[in-house]
């Protein structure tokens, strides 16, 4: 829809909320990923989760993964990202493996792996994240990519023999806004520890380049009106 102050759409395009700022309100979008995500893979009561990768999408799955019943929910991230990694544990999060200290597959979890996987990180770590899954394990997965990375590998054997799952999540955010409105509203999804940033459209260009370098300082940036 563009980078606009304003914007006409057509009625039929619009949801109509109250109750909830804009602010809030703008991160439906990445929530309805989320969300989508977290149907395909559908976390149940007394599982333990992993979710790989703590950008926005990452740290509202691990909202979702609470509510839908999980036991644990265990996050993977870069340990640079510590603004990241804090957000997750005020949100909830049971542990936090830093990769680059500690691979995924050497961590050590308390049954041996995890029942459901949501990876909102690019598809070259699908394959480790399938050595820590339990038998009848799941794997659901949102990240692309258009170079050589989007090629993977694993043994076709240990995945059969454990009963695996591998799910593409290809989510249409905007028929999620209705109930994303509702869970922001009613508190089940936290979504303003998320927005570290606001910046007017004079400053879009500042804001998109300190967003794309400053990773470890920018969660999610949020553009606002004019005084």
């Amino acid at each position: 829809m563009g980078f606009a102050e304003k914007i006409i759409v057509d009625s039929q395009n619009a949801v109509p909320f109250e109750g909830v700022s804009f602010l809030e309100a703008s991160l439906v979008e990445p929530m309805g990923v989320a969300l989508d995500l977290s149907y395909t893979v559908k976390p149940e009561l007394n599982d333990d989760v992993l979710v790989v990768g703590l950008g926005p999408i990452g740290l509202m799955a691990i909202q979702i993964a609470k509510v839908m019943g999980a036991r644990r929910v265990f996050a993977a991230n870069h340990s640079r990202s510590k603004i990241r990694i804090d957000a997750a544990k005020q949100l909830g999060v049971d542990e936090v493996i830093e990769v680059d200290k500690t691979p995924i597959s050497s961590y050590r979890f308390p049954r041996g792996g995890v029942d459901k996987a949501l990876v909102t990180a690019p598809p070259y770590v699908i394959p480790e994240v399938l050595r820590v899954m339990n038998y009848g394990g799941v794997v659901g997965f949102i990240g692309i990519d258009y170079g050589e990375g989007r090629f993977i590998t694993f043994d076709a054997n240990t995945f059969h023999f454990n009963k695996l799952q591998l799910r593409a999540s290809h989510a249409v955010p905007a028929l999620y806004f209705p109930i994303c409105i509702d869970m922001i509203k009613s508190g089940t999804v936290n979504v303003k520890p998320l927005i570290t940033d606001t910046f007017t459209l004079e400053d879009i260009e500042i804001m998109m380049k300190r967003a794309e370098k400053e990773k470890d300082r920018v969660i999610k940036a949020v553009m606002i009106g004019r005084n």
